[in-house]
Parts: C-alpha cells; sequence; structure tokens
C-alpha cells in the first residue's frame, strides 16, 4: 500500500491452500451496516465451505488514517451473507472470502473478493 493513495487495492487475503473464491461478491451499505453477500461457486468433490468470512475498513489515505478498525464477521450456517455492524457513515472498502475443508481435512482460504459500499 505504500505507493496508493486510498485503500481500494487493499488484500484482505492473498488465499491459502487452493480454496476457490466466491463467484461474486456485493456490499451494500444502510445506516451503520453492510450486508456482503456472496454467490459461491460449486464444492469440488470432497470439498466442504465451513465458513463465508467478511471485512471492511474505513476508505482513506493508508498513509494518513492512522489506527483505522476493521470490521469483520462470518457467516457458518448460509456461507453468504454476513452483516458488519457498528459503522460510522462513509465510504468503505470491504472483502469477502470463503473457507474451505479439504478431502484431507485441511483447510483452504480463498483470495478475497473486494468492492465499496457507502454507509449513512
Amino acid at each position: 500500500m505504500r505507493l496508493e493513495t486510498d485503500l481500494t487495492n487493499i488484500v484482505f487475503s492473498p488465499g491459502s491452500g487452493g480454496g476457490l473464491p466466491p463467484a461474486s461478491a456485493t456490499g451494500t451499505g444502510a445506516a451503520g451496516k453492510i450486508t456482503v453477500a456472496t454467490v459461491n461457486p460449486s464444492a469440488p468433490a470432497g470439498w466442504t465451505i465451513t465458513s463465508m468470512l467478511a471485512m471492511a475498513v474505513k476508505q482513506g489515505d493508508a498513509h494518513t488514517l492512522g489506527y483505522s478498525p476493521i470490521y469483520e464477521a462470518a457467516d457458518s450456517v448460509t456461507f453468504n451473507s454476513v452483516q458488519l455492524t457498528g459503522l460510522a457513515a462513509g465510504t468503505y472498502v470491504y472483502g469477502a472470502l470463503l473457507v474451505w475443508t479439504k478431502p484431507d481435512g485441511t483447510t483452504a482460504y480463498s483470495v478475497a473478493l473486494t468492492g465499496t459500499a457507502n454507509v449513512t
């Protein structure tokens, strides 16, 4: 992020273990919250999704923001919708990734899909 002027290109997850990413991720802002929804790919044979993780950070210049909290939540039931709450008004960069269990029992993480959403 050294040469960036904002957080649009932040990498929430580079992935690990070959986990497939969501097919798409959409963030919808509202009063004090962002709902992040994903459309997930079909699982490869023997793989299972164990969680969808979403996170958000307020947009700004990484060089001058100082401490900016990262909000996060997980959906370990339907694996496709998370509400991030307690957010102040503004523009946020969000990310969504999938956590998988592979046939051998190991865990794989996908890269995070990112976007921006406005909170009122």
